[in-house]
């Protein structure tokens, strides 16, 4: 597991906004994307040519265009210019090998109540629960929307679940918030007119629930004992793409991954912070987002074929001052999407395969993988 700390050799501390080098290499493996997708081969050389330069470590995985253009031997140089800083690791463990049914999962969450995983299925549109040595069983069917993040609130042993279909190309997306209360089984869904496409989802201590929606640069929240879900930030605070969310464990701050530089939302007044990234680490296409006493862990998937990160955040939790790359490029990786902290491991999905439910037709369910859900230690920094 490599690691790195704010100011030490591996990489000095960044300011709060993101670095030209961040922004500039970025930038580049997009318009790099961009033009693969529009058969520009010498454009996308080009810009893969300058995103080799920067050293950043990007190489992309099986889901983006620029995959596929790598194997042409026109892109020989340059694809061994960007593998020479591309980091692999073989890290992760296999903790649990689905065969049956087929699935296309995004979000995953852990019922400590249940001792179960709670799985969100593209492919089926199912919610299904998981426990060691058995098969899925159905928990629910989410009506017409691709379930997608997950979160629990063992508290109040409720299942909270982020819906959308906005993803797979919907003319007219819907997005709701459905909770479940695991109990009696009993649902409800929320909705606003403003939700495009509803992502992830996360619980705070008061019961109070926040909702992501990428599409419209948007944080809803739901407060506890409310049917009416409100805008806690809009594309005004800068959000870009919004989508892991998590709390912290007092309930005072919401952490959001979105664009170069995730934010820290004091909720007691909506003051946004970016938080302070070392220069040298990126958290572009950070998916799944997760908190726990003064660490967040979090899985990439969009320009690498995926990572699993440790940060340890400072006193004020504005700053990431060390961390851990737990994996990077794990051979299973495709399209990983998020994690769930069961006691003292860190379980995350790594080879989702959703990208390919945009496609039209979709893929027949024999057709897809099995999934595989790797596991990483996860002691946290004290």
């Amino acid at each position: 597991m490599l690691s790195g700390t704010a100011g030490s050799q591996s990489g000095s501390t960044a300011a709060a906004a993101p670095t030209d080098a961040r922004r500039q290499a970025v930038g580049q493996f997009f318009a790099a994307q961009r033009a693969a997708t529009a058969g520009d081969k010498q454009a996308a050389l080009k810009a893969l040519q300058d995103v080799a330069a920067a050293r950043r470590g990007f190489y992309p995985g099986r889901q983006n265009p620029l995959s596929d253009l790598l194997t042409d031997p026109a892109f020989a140089g340059v694809r061994e210019a960007l593998r020479s800083s591309f980091v692999q690791t073989v890290n992760g463990t296999v903790a649990f090998r689905i065969e049956r049914p087929r699935m296309t999962p995004e979000g995953i969450a852990y019922d400590p109540r249940g001792n179960r995983l709670l799985i969100s299925d593209w492919s089926s549109g199912t919610v299904y629960a998981l426990r060691r040595g058995r098969q899925p069983q159905v928990l629910f069917k989410v009506s017409g929307l691709n379930p997608n993040g997950l979160t629990v609130d063992a508290r109040r042993n409720l299942l909270w679940v982020a819906a959308t279909d906005a993803f797979t190309g919907a003319e007219k997306p819907r997005s709701e918030l459905i909770r479940m209360n695991l109990r009696t089984g009993a649902r409800q869904a929320f909705s606003s007119p403003d939700g495009k496409g509803f992502n992830d989802v996360a619980v705070a201590p008061n019961g109070d629930v926040y909702v992501s929606d990428t599409y419209a640069n948007r944080i809803f929240r739901l407060r506890h004992g409310a049917t009416v879900l409100e805008t806690v930030l809009d594309a005004d605070s800068r959000l870009n793409s919004p989508n892991g969310l998590t709390v912290d464990d007092s309930g005072r701050y919401l952490f959001i991954a979105q664009g170069l530089t995730p934010f820290r939302v004091r909720l007691s007044d909506g003051d946004v912070t970016l938080i302070d990234l070392p220069a040298e680490l990126d958290m572009i296409g950070t998916d799944g987002f997760y908190f726990r006493r003064g660490t967040l862990y979090a899985v990439q998937n969009l320009v690498t074929p995926g990572r699993v990160l440790k940060l340890k955040l400072n006193a004020g939790l504005d700053k990431v001052v060390s961390y851990e790359l737990l994996d990077s490029g794990h051979p299973a990786f495709n399209l990983p999407t998020t994690g769930a902290l069961v006691g003292n491991r860190f379980l995350v999905i790594a080879n989702s395969q959703i990208y390919l439910m945009a496609r039209k037709p979709p893929p027949d369910p024999a057709s897809l993988d099995p999934i595989l859900i790797l596991e990483y230690p996860a002691k946290d920094y004290s």
